[in-house]
């Protein structure tokens, strides 16, 4: 999650991307929806779960969890690196354990074609290991957007970052204290229409922030196309866990890859589209194929 001082609108951004990827919802849930390994290898499974999230919780939520810390990364620094750590017997080298540990992407450093992760001078010379260590592909998970969305995530997270900068409100706050002709109500329509198209290129809302400027078939317009981008993200993330997972198992001695069930479509996205652009008389139904209770 980002810790800007002050960059609130980013804030917001980060932690909604990273709170909604997950469709399901939080604890119980009232959508239907399945994740599942395959095979179902008891051993496998439980091994799993801990990799990918070291709370003790189940294996969903493990998945629920990882995909979480995931999307959060990828909608601040537009990706997310996972190491692949594996334990082994110091007695017979056997591997007996792996666990998804996370790389600060602030700490990770791209040179032709490949990945370091760097390491600061202190600890390097405490630990006798170079600054900037070589991350090997076959021992990394690199998350990412789309490629369509890509640049629009980085678009959109520029924009509400200026528009979290404070320094716009000076001349506002300045005319209101010296009695100057200045419109508030129009002034703060203004930003919210500026903060709508902030939000456009993927459909972000802002937590419905300029829902009273904005006509209500626009923002459910916008709420679809956020959901189409939040269907594409999630396809990602979890095509990549499964290279993951090939990798971790081509180690280990194992056949493991995760589906899931029950995830908003591209077909739903369309049907959505289709009955807003009819005139469907309950604009709240359009909306309950994303509902996350």
């Amino acid at each position: 999650m980002p810790r800007r001082s002050g960059d609130l609108y980013t804030t917001f951004f980060v932690e909604d991307v990273a709170q909604n990827v997950w469709p399901f919802g939080y604890g119980a849930s009232e959508r239907m929806g399945s994740v599942e390994l395959k095979p179902n290898d008891k051993n496998v499974r439980r091994i799993l779960t801990t990799a990918l999230d070291r709370n003790g919780h189940g294996f969903e939520t493990s998945m629920q969890e990882f995909f979480t810390k995931a999307a959060g990364q990828v909608a601040e620094h537009d990706f997310a690196v996972a190491e692949i750590v594996f334990t082994q017997d110091s007695d017979t080298n056997k591997v007996e354990d792996v666990d998804f540990v996370w790389i600060n992407p602030l700490h990770i450093i791209r040179r032709w074609g490949r990945m370091y992760q760097r390491v600061p001078f202190e600890l390097a010379a405490e630990r006798g290991c170079k600054s900037r260590i070589l991350l090997p592909p076959e021992r990394i998970m690199v998350f990412s957007a789309p490629p369509r969305y890509q640049k629009p995530l980085a678009q959109v997270r520029e924009a509400l970052s200026i528009m979290s900068d404070h320094r716009n409100d000076f001349f506002s706050l300045q005319a209101m204290g010296q009695n100057l002709q200045f419109d508030v109500v129009e002034h703060n329509r203004a930003r919210m229409l500026a903060l709508a198209e902030a939000g456009r290129p993927i459909g972000y809302a802002c937590r419905g922030m300029f829902n009273e400027q904005a006509a209500t078939p626009y923002w459910i317009r916008l709420k679809i196309l956020h959901e189409l981008f939040l269907i594409e993200l999630r396809q990602s993330l979890l095509k990549t866990l499964n290279a993951g997972l090939k990798k971790t198992g081509e180690k280990m001695g194992f056949d493991g890859q995760i589906e899931v069930n029950g995830w908003p479509t591209h077909q739903d996205v369309e049907v959505a589209l289709n009955q807003l652009d009819a005139g469907a008389p309950s604009l709240v139904e359009i909306l309950d194929t994303f509902s996350r209770r």
